[in-house]
């Protein structure tokens, strides 16, 4: 019986274990979420139009851009649902739709960049006694781009004689209110998010020159702005184009169809790690070390006292955490440049006094049980990283190594198979 409760106990472990992530946290006109939307690229045969029909388990579809090429037309389609939760069968459903070449979460969803962003540590947690020290340092890190604005309008084509006359008004049924004739190309490409250039040239003649307000273009592509607002930057987002980009994309008469984005002035930003420890008296960051041959940044302007380094900017560097008084505490890192995302672990620090240290209590809570076993497969599997006197309690098998054999002598332990360990004979 004892080996069938051992063989239960230590598959359920390695399946929680397989399940975790890496170390460190990781209807058409209902508002888009990273929680309920898809966003789609297809191609279409060139000249045949979106139909607008979506899958089963989709409450509504929205094209955004539109490409026309010789052969191909692609269309980008925002899918949204009520049955997010089923997000990997959704996912094959769609990309086994004819024309499919890709499925991801909508981008242009205004959670998306905080969503789909991740900061991952060497640790997951944090455990010390008074005195001991443990070094972090940020191992993986991806800050999504959110594409939910600003939008400054949309730059379409229209096929030649399409329409009888080009004039004030002509592109009211598709909710666009003033344009402009585009001359030239006056767009920049960021991957496959156009912009437009606003400090070049071409631009400017185009949106100050009035002969171009509202006026036939040689080029037959125009850039216009949403029906009934003004003409000041950052006119919407995406979510308020959507209806606009829609229709012109599904209509015969429009050739390509593209969101343009404001393009900003250069910041001269860089990339930041953000260090926080919530209660210094606990817990404290006692040191930095640069990890990169590069510039220190704002790091070689912080203070040798320890005390002000428990928030602090710096750069690609890795920590020393020394353990204080007995208490518990959170240290938060940011990482961030145009977009930030954060992560908080919870700092334990244990006091030598009173404390016996015993084989096999790997995570130092005082009582040996299945968790000291979960601990052990983390490590084995590189979920975290045990410090050295965790390697030392987690060896109970005695070989100078923490292996799966480790956690099975726990869990014999726990179930009282066995009653001491090896390394205790």
């Amino acid at each position: 019986m004892n080996k069938r409760i051992i063989a239960i106990l230590l598959s359920v472990l390695l399946m929680g274990v397989a399940a975790m992530p890496a170390m460190g946290a990781q209807t058409a006109h209902e508002q888009w979420t990273y929680d309920n939307s898809f966003l789609v690229t297809m191609e279409r045969p060139h000249g045949q139009i979106y139909d607008g029909v979506f899958p089963e388990n989709f409450s509504g579809a929205t094209v955004i851009q539109k490409t026309v090429g010789e052969t191909v037309d692609t269309y980008r389609v925002v899918y949204t649902t009520p049955n997010i939760e089923a997000w990997e069968s959704l996912q094959q459903q769609l990309a086994a739709s004819q024309g499919v070449t890709s499925v991801t979460r909508n981008s242009y969803a205004s959670d998306y960049g905080k969503r789909a962003s991740y900061v991952t540590l060497n640790h997951s947690e944090v455990r010390l006694m008074v005195g001991e020290t443990m070094e972090l340092r940020v191992t993986d890190q991806y800050l999504a781009s959110n594409y939910g604005g600003p939008l400054i309008g949309v730059e379409f084509t229209v096929e030649p004689d399409a329409f009888e006359t080009i004039e004030a008004g002509c592109f009211e049924e598709f909710g666009i209110g003033t344009f402009w004739a585009v001359p030239t190309d006056a767009t920049k490409s960021d991957g496959i998010y156009p912009v437009y250039d606003r400090y070049s040239t071409e631009f400017e003649d185009m949106w100050f020159d009035e002969s171009y307000r509202n006026a036939p273009s040689a080029t037959h592509t125009y850039f216009g702005i949403l029906q009934g607002v003004d003409e000041s930057w950052g006119r919407g987002d995406m979510y308020q184009y959507r209806n606009v980009l829609h229709a012109l994309a599904c209509d015969a008469r429009i050739g390509s169809v593209q969101p343009m984005y404001d393009l900003p002035a250069p910041t001269g930003a860089r990339p930041y790690e953000w260090w926080e420890m919530t209660d210094p008296s606990v817990a404290q960051i006692t040191a930095m070390v640069n990890t990169e041959d590069q510039p220190d940044w704002w790091s070689e302007e912080l203070s040798t006292n320890p005390a002000d380094h428990q928030e602090c900017f710096f750069h690609k560097h890795s920590v020393t955490v020394k353990g204080m008084q007995a208490g518990n505490t959170v240290l938060k890192v940011t990482v961030g440049y145009e977009n930030s995302c954060t992560v908080e672990i919870p700092v334990t620090v244990y006091s030598p006094d009173g404390y016996v240290f015993r084989a096999g209590d790997v995570d130092l809570d005082g009582t040996i049980n299945a968790a000291d076993a979960l601990e052990v497969l983390k490590s084995v599997v590189g979920k975290v990283e045990l410090n050295p006197m965790q390697q030392i309690l987690a060896d109970v098998n005695a070989d100078s190594s923490v292996s799966a054999s480790d956690a099975l002598m726990i869990l014999q332990r726990v179930v009282g198979k066995i009653d001491k360990f090896p390394c205790e004979e």
